[in-house]
């Protein structure tokens, strides 16, 4: 294996893909690796960086190639889970809250996810994430006069997501699904970090 491309063969294999001359070829764009990230061109659109566990069916589709899930969990640097499934899901709150780390009482309760009132009052965002009638997971954005949205719980940048927009750090899903770098390289960290809140925020403005 290409020490130079290690990540992008990972990708490739997780998704049952070919890499060819350096790169991941699709219809519409490619996948590539740089500086150790994952990039994908499209003509008229030039690079883009991209989260390879959160956006990865995003840009698999955007090249213009189908995207299939990995079979089962792997393990990156520093023992990071690897996210094995992105799917549309029912999950109840409990599970949701277990998954992403939020077991404290300060922000769980068994019907919702959300800041106290105390730490609420008067400043920034507030909402609830709870269970929709139809089962799919709901984000209530209460104060921000923008009303809310569904997400899919079982897609962490989709969940930080949705943690952030009411005003919670979405930094434990980070540290359970985001980070894939030895944890002792504080450079490795801090460009991870800065990736995921990217990600994220990216998410937020589709």
């Amino acid at each position: 294996m290409n020490k130079g491309n290690k990540n992008l063969r990972q990708f490739a294999d997780r998704h049952g893909l070919q890499v060819e001359r350096h790169s991941i070829r699709g219809p519409h764009g490619e996948i590539f690796e740089a500086y150790g990230r994952l990039f994908y061109f499209q003509p008229g659109t030039g690079r883009h960086k991209f989260h390879r566990i959160g956006e990865a069916k995003q840009v698999i589709e955007k090249i213009g190639l189908q995207f299939t899930a990995p079979a089962e969990p792997v393990k990156g640097d520093g023992g990071a889970l690897l996210i094995a499934t992105i799917r549309e899901m029912e999950m109840t709150m409990t599970e949701f809250a277990e998954k992403y780390g939020f077991k404290s009482s300060k922000y769980f309760h068994s019907y919702c996810i959300h800041k106290s009132r105390r730490q609420a009052k008067g400043c920034g965002r507030w909402g609830y994430i709870l269970e929709g009638e139809n089962g799919q997971m709901t984000c209530s954005l209460t104060r921000s006069g923008i009303g809310g949205f569904e997400f899919d719980p079982s897609n962490p940048i989709e969940a930080a997501g949705a943690v952030d927009a009411i005003g919670l750090d979405h930094s434990c899903i980070w540290r359970r699904y985001g980070r894939e770098v030895d944890s002792r390289d504080q450079e490795a960290v801090s460009a991870s970090q800065h990736e995921w809140s990217l990600a994220v925020h990216s998410y937020l403005r589709t």
